[in-house]
């Protein structure tokens, strides 16, 4: 039965329209709330509710191309604001009024749209809204990366309010008039206004008033010191020097370019970096509509196989009559012998890449490369934009490249970070002076280098084999010349971009400086660790040539929050991964020494162990946040308390997943006694029954030696049922099913991840 689009669209304007009601609710509370550990919690729920208007804006800006454009820049500028770590109330507000803006385009209908007598009208507020919104991202950008410090909010804290209070009106004025001119169309002015951004207008200026003012200990502290002085003292470089101390902080260049540089050039000096960060949302809320479900039944014709864009693989999923998603494994094996019949039949200059697909060692990586949320299951959406990325190769040569190369070529960056690295810190500690300032953002630089010693550690932990150990000479030359090209065009893409945002990166910039729409760090950190570095070698080299020690500080800043962004990145991508293998029951440990393999295990094992600078390192950001509402001792104990309840989780899941190993062994004897007693097959057969030979062209005597290599990470023993869970016919446990949804990927205690 098809469902009506106006009733889906009625239900999703209701949804909105309330969550919009509850975030004005949440802005008069935190308005209210001095607490900025609880209002923070509070804005995360604002920012949540108003991303409910974004289903029916994307739905509604079809009717109309100026609307559908000024639609693209809002959800890219909130897109950015969802995905900052640490939110800043007065700009949540404006957000606020923002999305009310721009959410009366709810009354736009195709009526309106194609009204003549209104055509000039909305074309011009259409482009006032886009340009309005476009502003406003460009100052939050400005507002939280070069204005970040206290003392510079401080210092400008009138003219930011003027700016933050101008944008909030401006909304709303733009907002009344785009009411009026949608809304007179209506016959009889059926649909009554409702201004809700009126009611909360005063919360929403009481927000920005707090611009400037101090939050923590340490604010208050500098504050007062500010007081007893003068203000006249923040307009000399000793006197911010001495203001900064009181914050454990340090004064550069560019805290004094922040506070002194007019705010047009701040906002030029910014523009190129923005552009990425825009670009970088608007390439991920691309990948969220491409996923949606709207736009897969608009493609879908006879059944799911017409989502998949390449041939080969539509026919191999086509032929195995796969739903939307299907197992790893399962995907691997029917690529290989779709490919051997292929090669069989006509020859190929891709026929070495079965050398490589063919082997079951390499199945676990090929499957990683494709399964973005490592759920051990592949979406039609997934091997789309897996093969999308494939600029020139043929798909056997792609699928071979990422059995293998992408960790021939980690070893290979990591040597080239280590043999940077080697003396790095040694020569840093000699460009200390006499500055304390600047000796503070040295020894920062040094703390955030050691968390990137943790990452390349996974090479030490794993003793890591590349993979090419087990090719012969040629197979293995042919390897490493596709790996060598796509490594260099991938460099010369990142360092091109590197260089067009000065070499600042923060993670909003990273899906558009490495082209992943769907950004995954484990696929880009080791060429962006050995490109960053790299310069920042140079820059460490040079010393502080033709530079203050104000300035040259300022680099130092600069490469430790280029750094930092990295490291962010990693952990969280970290945390993600393992979310995912907890929901499926896997033994973490395991999953981490052989994911992307093993490049997360250095991580992993600095993460756990007592005393961890990565536990440290997330400390000190909640330090930075800390408003000091904690009892004297308590202070920075969430993370260790997480690392604590980490490792606990971790080792019950270990418990189950073996627990889970003996029920299944003692289940398939059972299972093999009952078939003897009841007249079944013999136990040879039954034990053939349980151990098939796999469908692809290499025999079981192969396959023994291949994973004897790797036990560690071998798949689960029930995913050798292949002529079981192929056909879902033959199976006993319809959870045995293969095309089972990616989104209930529980298949009796097997997911994504490979154990022993």
């Amino acid at each position: 039965m098809t469902s009506n689009p106006q009733n889906t669209m009625d239900a999703k304007i209701e949804r909105a329209d309330k969550a919009l009601k509850d975030a004005g609710t949440l802005i008069q509370k935190i308005a209210g709330s001095a607490s900025k550990k609880q209002n923070k919690a509070q804005i995360r729920k604002i920012l949540s509710a108003i991303q409910q208007t974004m289903s029916v804006l994307g739905g509604v800006a079809e009717y109309d191309s100026r609307a559908k454009a000024a639609v693209s820049v809002f959800m890219s500028v909130l897109q950015l604001e969802i995905d900052r770590r640490d939110n800043d109330e007065e700009i949540v507000a404006v957000c606020y009024s923002m999305t009310s803006m721009i959410y009366v385009l709810r009354y736009l209908n195709q009526d309106v749209a194609a009204h003549e007598d209104l055509a000039d009208q909305l074309a011009e507020e259409m482009s006032n809204m886009s340009e309005a919104i476009k502003d406003f991202g460009a100052f939050a950008d400005v507002y939280y990366t070069k204005c970040k410090s206290w003392i510079v909010r401080f210092a400008r804290a009138r003219e930011f309010k003027g700016r933050i209070q101008d944008f909030a009106n401006t909304f709303l004025q733009n907002q009344e008039r785009i009411e009026f001119i949608l809304v007179a169309q209506m016959a009889g002015g059926q649909v009554k206004m409702v201004h809700e951004l009126a009611a909360v207008k005063a919360s929403i200026s009481t927000l920005i008033d707090r611009v400037g003012a101090p939050a923590s200990d340490r604010e208050k502290q500098a504050f007062e010191y500010i007081k007893s002085h003068g203000e006249q003292i923040l307009e000399s470089a000793q006197g911010l020097t001495e203001v900064a101390r009181t914050l454990h902080d340090s004064v550069t260049s560019s805290t004094i370019e922040a506070i002194n540089d007019a705010y047009e050039d701040l906002l030029e000096q910014n523009s190129t970096l923005f552009e990425f960060k825009l670009k970088g949302a608007t390439m991920e809320l691309s990948e969220a509509i491409d996923r949606s479900t709207a736009k897969i039944l608009n493609r879908m014709e006879s059944g799911p196989h017409d989502l998949i864009d390449e041939p080969d693989i539509k026919e191999i999923w086509k032929g195995n009559d796969w739903k939307f998603s299907v197992k790893c494994r399962i995907f691997v094996d029917a690529l290989c012998n779709h490919y051997t019949e292929k090669f069989l039949k006509s020859a190929s200059e891709d026929n070495w890449t079965l050398k490589i697909l063919s082997k079951v060692i390499n199945y676990p990586a090929v499957g990683e490369a494709i399964d973005e949320d490592a759920s051990g299951f592949i979406s039609v959406h997934e091997i789309n934009h897996f093969l999308n990325k494939n600029k020139e190769l043929t798909t056997p040569v792609w699928f071979a490249f990422w059995a293998v190369g992408p960790q021939y070529l980690d070893i290979d960056y990591t040597d080239k970070i280590d043999e940077i690295t080697e003396d790095l810190e040694e020569r840093c500690r000699k460009l200390k002076t006499d500055d304390q300032d600047l000796n503070m953002c040295i020894d920062d630089y040094l703390d955030t280098l050691k968390l990137i010693n943790c990452i390349t550690e996974w090479a030490a932990w794993d003793a890591g084999a590349s993979g090419l150990e087990e090719l012969d000479d040629e197979t293995e030359q042919d390897l490493v010349d596709v790996a060598t090209t796509l490594a260099q065009k991938k460099e010369a893409l990142i360092e091109g971009n590197l260089n067009a945002v000065g070499y600042r990166v923060d993670q909003s910039s990273l899906p558009s400086l490495t082209n992943q729409a769907a950004f995954r760090i484990e696929q880009s950190i080791m060429v962006l660790l050995y490109l960053i570095l790299r310069k920042h070698d140079e820059i460490i080299s040079a010393g502080m040539e033709n530079m203050t020690a104000q300035q040259f500080a300022s680099k130092w800043q600069d490469m430790d929050a280029t750094l930092s962004a990295l490291v962010w990145e990693f952990h969280e991508r970290f945390k993600s991964l393992r979310r995912s293998w907890r929901s499926q029951k896997l033994d973490i440990e395991l999953q981490v020494q052989c994911y992307a393999g093993g490049l997360f295990n250095g991580w992993y094992k600095e993460y756990i162990k007592e005393g961890s600078l990565i536990v440290k390192f997330l400390e000190s950001d909640d330090d930075e946040e800390e408003d000091s509402e904690e009892p004297a001792g308590q202070e920075n104990t969430s993370a260790s308390l997480a690392v604590s309840v980490d490792a606990k989780v971790d080792q019950l899941s270990q418990r189950v997943t073996a627990l889970d190993t003996r029920l299944d062994t003692i289940e398939s004897m059972l299972k093999q006694i009952l078939s003897m007693r009841l007249g079944g097959p013999s136990q040879e057969e039954s034990f053939v029954h349980k151990n098939p030979a796999s469908t692809s062209d290499y025999d079981s005597t192969q396959r023994g030696e291949e994973d004897g290599g790797d036990a560690a990470c071998r798949p689960a023993s029930r995913e050798y049922d292949y002529e079981e869970d192929a056909g879902g016919q033959n199976s006993e446990n319809p959870d045995d099913d293969p095309n089972i949804n990616a989104e209930n990927p529980d298949d009796g205690g097997y997911g994504g991840g490979y154990e022993d």
